[in-house]
């Protein structure tokens, strides 16, 4: 038997000066031949959290109030329209009620220190079981969880982490159901903040809100729930967002963007994030879909890991909608995160496809690359790190959806990506390009950045 927890799923603090020097809306986890590995649904996930521990007891933030801001995540969610999974408290973890550093891999599973019972309770039809299958929400007060789990000064950049884990048997390689999760939260930089010798800044007077502390936890139930990370908004509107937290552009934020950015709308649902929850919970069969195929600059070749979005004339900000090429393909190995780390025969591997969009409603379809700083824990999308060198693209022809005949039509566009490429007609075959559109001082190529950073304060 072999646990597959993937790396933690982080949120960091980004503040427009942490830019200086400079994965979507999906599943989370997908077996080798690009399925989803979800909860079984219809589900009430049931999770467990600290009986006495809170996230800043200092700041009012005890026991009674933490679990409370983790009930509001939880339903954050829950209230979805049309999701057909949902998460509640189940209890309190065992112990002495206040988990901290010298005993958090009693109750939150790390491979190698933690006891496998805490994940195979949850699988009783594999393992004689020893206890009840119990799914952590952990506050980590002081940070010295998170320093322990990520490394020494984590605390002060790191605002909480999630994972699910599933299990493979030798007799079911690609089981795709999800039993397990966790989550942690760090409350060292919510409301005050302290320092600590060796970490130079500390909270460096970056400070986030109760409001703030409350996003992150939502966010983080999103991955719980098997959500992936989403980018959504384009360069120019995430620079004008750094730069502006008070700019129109932030409100193009979605809650599982994979930072924490001053000015992000905070207690609501973005577009894409109802539409991604309900495209793994959920039904979209009252929406319609388009889809098609991202090609590199040869117009044959498919190109994955590029940001597709669906935005709709005249919400452009809240209701856009993303999918990232490739995503649903088969791959080499389990983690192989490559551009070119993906099997499947003919366009798959620059296929993609969005549902969610409206009856009687017009949008532009966008084709843009991937912030390559964002990778590892904060990562959007199959391809880390994402794939660079062209420029965002618009088609030239809107999609408008007419369910008046059913909505199941799917409108089909092919997109070729260059330096300063274009986006063909619809069933064009995604071959012609704009003039000028492959000039480039490297060949027009759209390249793999060669690395890249989680970025941390």
């Amino acid at each position: 038997m072999i646990f597959c927890p993937r790396a933690w799923v982080a949120l960091f603090l980004f503040y427009f000066w942490l830019m200086t020097p400079l994965q979507a809306g999906g599943p989370l986890e997908l077996s080798i031949e690009g399925v989803p590995i979800l909860w079984e649904s219809p589900q009430a996930i049931s999770y467990y959290t600290e009986a006495s521990g809170g996230l800043k007891s200092s700041e009012g933030l005890d026991n009674t109030a933490s679990r409370q801001m983790i009930s509001d995540a939880a339903n954050l969610w829950n209230n979805l329209s049309g999701l057909n999974i949902s998460l509640s408290e189940g209890g309190t973890l065992p112990g002495d009620g206040d988990v901290d550093s010298s005993d958090y891999t009693d109750v939150f599973y790390v491979s190698g220190l933690s006891s496998d019972h805490l994940v195979t309770d949850c699988y009783p039809e594999f393992f004689t079981t020893v206890d009840t299958c119990r799914l952590p929400v952990v506050f980590d007060e002081d940070g010295e969880i998170t320093d322990d789990l990520l490394g020494s000064c984590a605390k002060y950049s790191v605002l909480g982490f999630a994972g699910i884990t599933h299990l493979n048997t030798d007799a079911n390689p690609e089981r795709t159901t999800v039993r397990h999760g966790q989550a942690l939260f760090n409350g060292t930089c919510v409301i005050s903040g302290e320092t600590k010798t060796g970490c130079p800044g500390a909270c460096g007077g970056v400070i986030y809100s109760q409001d703030e502390a409350e996003s992150t936890i939502a966010h983080e139930m999103g991955h719980f729930l098997g959500l992936d990370h989403a980018m959504v908004i384009s360069e120019t509107g995430f620079t004008n967002c750094l730069n502006d937290s008070m700019h129109p552009d932030c409100q193009g934020l979605p809650l599982m963007f994979p930072a924490l950015v001053p000015g992000q709308p905070t207690g609501v649902l973005h577009r894409d994030d109802e539409v991604s929850a309900l495209k793994l919970y959920g039904d979209l069969s009252d929406t319609c879909t388009v889809s098609g195929t991202v090609f590199s600059q040869d117009g044959v070749t498919p190109f994955r890991g590029a940001s597709v979005v669906a935005r709709r004339v005249g919400s452009e900000l809240t209701d856009a909608i993303e999918a990232i090429s490739g995503t649903y393909v088969s791959r080499t190995t389990f983690d192989d995160s490559s551009q070119g780390g993906c099997t499947s025969e003919g366009t798959l591997c620059g296929d993609w496809s969005i549902s969610g969009l409206i009856d009687g409603e017009t949008y532009e379809i966008c084709v843009q690359p991937l912030n390559n700083a964002f990778t590892g824990g904060s990562s959007v999308g199959p391809v880390d790190p994402p794939p660079t060198g062209f420029e965002e693209v618009c088609s030239t022809t809107l999609v408008t959806c007419d369910c008046s005949s059913g909505c199941a039509e799917t409108t089909d566009i092919q997109v070729t990506v260059a330096a300063q490429g274009s986006v063909t007609d619809p069933n064009s075959g995604g071959d012609n390009t704009s003039d000028g559109g492959d000039n480039s001082s490297q060949g027009g190529e759209a390249t793999t950045a060669a690395g890249g950073c989680s970025l941390r304060r």
